[in-house]
């Protein structure tokens, strides 16, 4: 690979409480992958209307968020991948009730998308990694007794090219085995993506 990219969210028990259901498994020290999407992607066929909206859209949310940025730190030197923070929220449309749904797909400029926006964006993770110069990684880290519904994490499997981990937050070794995971996924490139408490 000749660069690497990588996107994580990390959820707390609070955070994902909505859209969680209890999981009677024992807990498994300090990490345990649940998920893992092992199969590259396949080119969704998608209206040629459809996807010229998406990549517009995300360019757009990206000169938003870069320019919103810039200004508030003063102009100075920025470094920021503005698609590394649209990805995660586009798979979290599909945890968004539908009060909300709205103003998350007007954000992401999305707007108009609809039910396209998982095959709208796994098109766009098939384009941007399909000749092996770039690798795109994501990971949903979850405290062990909670789990995301399952048409959730399928989506986000099938689409994001996700891996939905169990992690006991409680562990002292939660940190270092997110750390590993991160490091792992970089080619050694990213060593340490939290802190300890």
């Amino acid at each position: 690979m000749k660069q690497i990219f990588l996107f994580f969210l990390i959820c707390m028990p609070v955070i994902i409480v909505t859209g969680c259901s209890s999981v009677e498994d024992e807990p498994v020290s300090p990490i345990s992958i649940v998920q893992v999407y092992d199969n590259p992607l396949q080119p969704t066929e998608l209206p040629d209307s459809i996807a010229m909206l998406a990549v517009s859209g995300a360019n757009d949310f990206a000169f938003k968020l870069s320019a919103l940025l810039a200004e508030n730190a003063g102009y100075g030197n920025l470094i920021v991948s503005p698609f590394s923070v649209w990805l995660p929220l586009a798979a979290l449309s599909n945890a968004t009730d539908e009060a909300n749904k709205g103003v998350l797909m007007d954000a992401l400029g999305m707007s108009g998308m609809g039910d396209y926006i998982n095959r709208a964006t796994a098109h766009m993770l098939y384009d941007l990694t399909n000749d092996d110069t770039l690798m795109i990684t994501n990971a949903l880290f979850v405290d062990y007794n909670k789990m995301p519904q399952h048409d959730f994490a399928q989506a986000y499997m099938d689409y994001y090219r996700g891996t939905v981990m169990k992690v006991d937050f409680a562990s002292p070794d939660a940190v270092d085995a997110v750390n590993q995971w991160g490091y792992e996924n970089t080619n050694g490139l990213v060593e340490k993506m939290v802190n300890h408490p």
